[in-house]
């Protein structure tokens, strides 16, 4: 994959993936067990940052405060850069990390949830923010798969029902209310449910043919396809986590 991001910094919003603590819809509705669901959670994450890698400049913001350096050793990522994302909401911690990022700049925020968005979505970015304030990219369940902009907007984080359906609809309301134009990139999907675990790996079988050949020359989609198979396909006993 070659650089997309021009002069946008990608900034991955990191949960280190604990036993219990990540994608429990995945266990609590579904036949995934904790550690499964740890393990699914880990792999999306290592293979969105290996892709955002390869776009262009990226920053490792992490939760809990501290493990950035190994969490981006694990990753196999060497010289990102990696900060904390503090206490608070999801829109303080976001807000505080554009700020260390740099409020002048160029910022695209991902999670790990949307592993395979395409790469003309993720191509639209830049182009996007020599245009509009911000540009944002939904998924189904009401949340967003990016929010980009082009430079650090307190607003857009305020008065947010995070975690539910509505987070999408209120942000664009809240970048309306500041004056904002935003461009509104392809919509995605994310990863939350088994079914959209499901999803995924029949996407990226499409994606790839029969025998994951088409994804030879896209290794982090390849060994994503792979390691979701192993897991979902036998539910074997999961690896020790990397973390």
């Amino acid at each position: 994959m070659c650089p997309l991001f021009a002069d946008v910094t990608g900034v991955l919003m990191a949960k280190r993936p604990r036993r219990g603590l990540v994608k429990t819809r995945l266990y609590r509705r579904g036949p995934y067990t904790a550690e499964v669901a740890a393990e699914v959670a880990w792999e999306m994450l290592h293979c969105t940052a290996r892709r955002l890698a390869e776009c262009g400049r990226l920053v490792l913001a992490v939760t809990p405060d501290g493990c950035g350096p190994e969490m981006a050793r694990r990753l196999d990522i060497p010289l990102v850069r990696t900060v904390d994302q503090g206490a608070g909401d999801l829109g303080q911690r976001l807000s505080r990390v554009w700020r260390l990022v740099g409020t002048d700049r160029l910022v695209a925020f991902f999670g790990g949830d949307a592993p395979d968005v395409p790469e003309v979505a993720l191509g639209e970015i830049a182009p996007a923010l020599g245009k509009t304030a911000l540009a944002i990219g939904s998924t189904g369940d009401g949340g967003f798969w990016t929010l980009a902009g082009r430079s650090y907007q307190a607003a857009v984080f305020r008065g947010i029902d995070w975690g539910t359906s509505r987070v999408y609809d209120q942000t664009c309301q809240r970048a309306a209310a500041a004056a904002l134009r935003v461009h509104q990139l392809p919509a995605w999907h994310d990863i939350d449910r088994p079914e959209d675990v499901q999803a995924l790996r029949q996407r990226l079988r499409n994606r790839a043919g029969h025998d994951l050949s088409g994804l030879i020359d896209d290794a982090p989609l390849r060994r994503l396809a792979e390691r979701l198979d192993a897991l979902c396909s036998t539910n074997p006993p999961p690896r020790d986590l990397p973390l």
